[in-house]
């Protein structure tokens, strides 16, 4: 048995069992992983031992210790469930911390996939990664150029990394492992509810089922609910870039867990450019219809017409990203007058280059305007930062006051699709949040510092 170096800092290695053994060429057995509570992302495979090492198996997963890390006892085998070996004694959730409960409205499951994952799911599923691009050499290679400011040009070049990455994901067990590292990631952030999206026709288009999708997602779903404490919903999305007749063919694939309750609504994203919101009317319209729950990803790199567009002709309930809304006032006092939320996404906008500072985000303008907001990740394993990296970059850009916070939670509460049973628990916590949060800065802290103490827990 040839085991590969300790990586990230790992201090043991559970030993292994003969149950754990396995026979074959690409099989594997990952020994234990480690969970890092850092901006860049959840690191989630450390020690691999291997039957039969792929090529280059050696390089990939080793790299410079991390400081700081949670060991966890976590095994990982190619034909069992991720979830087996996740019970409460294990992940159960994080202490209270008397600030920052919060809610999600905004992150793609598939924008979750860590370096360590993509690389573990390739050996996996015996993926070969492009070979012609140094970026795939090793989990450090790669983690490495997802950390440079420059990375993405925009987001037509971040798209085309997100969409290489997917093809590690063949399987429901790889999509429940997928959706959990967000959930996990999301406890330690003290997320209570979170509305996550994902993109089947990038995956029925490489003969993944959506069944197979499907259930992979819901099963962390409830998983996150068990034993994590996390309420969640699904929004199925569509891709701009792909011609909206595949739109409507998915929208009746997944109409009757449209209609049950399985998916709670529909979302748009992709390419902004080129691809107005009026091509996707039909499959919209069906929504309508059908009373299902309906976004889109608007104002992102686009003006606020596009916005104005998805009001108007998709008859959504909800703007994601909204970047550009402030650019038309009458759109601006539109989106408070009619209550609509605005999903922003702080480092997605940063990294790809559509601010050149936080501060350039309309946070202020759309507090003083009267804007419900919510502040979240969008793709964290690319952007640097899951839920409470965003919150902290925002505080540090804006200062924002106990009463300031408690605008954007509230809207984030209440622009939620969670029942009213739901809103009104989360809105019973806020206001316990709240009342520490000024206990805190009666005692000389600030909204900064407390922001800063929960990134330091991490």
């Amino acid at each position: 048995m040839k085991k590969l170096p300790c990586v990230c800092g790992v201090r043991e290695v559970i030993p292994r069992t003969p149950s754990m053994t396995f026979e074959g060429k690409s099989d594997f057995l990952a020994n234990i992983a480690e969970i890092h509570y850092a901006s860049a992302a959840v690191r989630l495979l450390s020690a691999l031992s291997i039957k039969s090492l792929p090529n280059n198996a050696d390089r990939i997963f080793t790299g410079p210790p991390k400081k700081d890390c949670i060991l966890v006892d976590f095994v990982r085998l190619q034909s069992q469930s991720l979830s087996h070996y996740i019970q409460a004694e294990h992940f159960s959730p994080p202490p209270h911390r008397d600030i920052w409960y919060n809610c999600e409205q905004h992150v793609h499951l598939e924008g979750c996939l860590v370096p360590e994952l993509l690389f573990a799911l390739a050996l996996r599923n015996n993926v070969n990664l492009p070979s012609t691009d140094g970026l795939y050499t090793s989990v450090a290679s790669y983690s490495a150029y997802l950390s440079r400011n420059d990375a993405f040009q925009d987001l037509d070049a971040f798209l085309s990394l997100y969409y290489t990455g997917l093809s590690v994901l063949q399987t429901q067990q790889d999509y429940h492992d997928l959706a959990m590292v967000y959930f996990r990631q999301a406890a330690q952030d003290n997320v209570r509810h979170a509305e996550v999206f994902f993109d089947p026709q990038a995956h029925t288009s490489r003969g993944v089922a959506y069944e197979t999708i499907l259930a992979g997602f819901k099963s962390a779903c409830t998983e996150a609910q068990t034993h994590l404490g996390i309420s969640s919903k699904l929004i199925m999305c569509f891709l701009r870039h792909v011609p909206a007749a595949d739109a409507i063919e998915h929208y009746y694939t997944a109409r009757p867990d449209l209609l049950n309750g399985s998916i709670a609504g529909i979302g748009l994203d992709s390419s902004e450019k080129g691809y107005p919101p009026e091509l996707f009317q039909g499959v919209y319209a069906l929504a309508l219809k059908d009373e299902v729950r309906r976004t889109a990803h608007a104002g992102e790199e686009v003006g606020p017409h596009v916005v104005v567009s998805s009001l108007d002709k998709l008859h959504v309930e909800r703007i994601d990203h909204g970047r550009t809304i402030p650019q038309d006032l009458e759109l601006l006092s539109r989106m408070a007058r009619e209550g609509i939320m605005v999903t922003l996404c702080p480092l997605s906008n940063l990294k790809l280059q559509g601010v050149k500072s936080i501060d350039q985000l309309p946070v202020r303008v759309f507090l003083d305007a009267g804007v419900k907001f919510s502040i979240n990740c969008d793709d964290p394993a690319y952007f640097g930062g899951f839920i409470l990296d965003n919150y902290c970059v925002v505080q540090e850009a804006f200062n924002l006051t106990a009463e300031d916070w408690r605008q954007i939670c509230k809207a984030s509460i209440e622009g939620s699709w969670c029942d009213g049973t739901r809103k009104r628990t989360l809105l019973e916590e806020l206001e316990v949040v709240i009342d520490a949060f000024n206990k805190h800065s009666l005692e000389g802290v600030t909204g900064e510092d407390q922001l800063k103490d929960q990134a330091s827990v991490r």
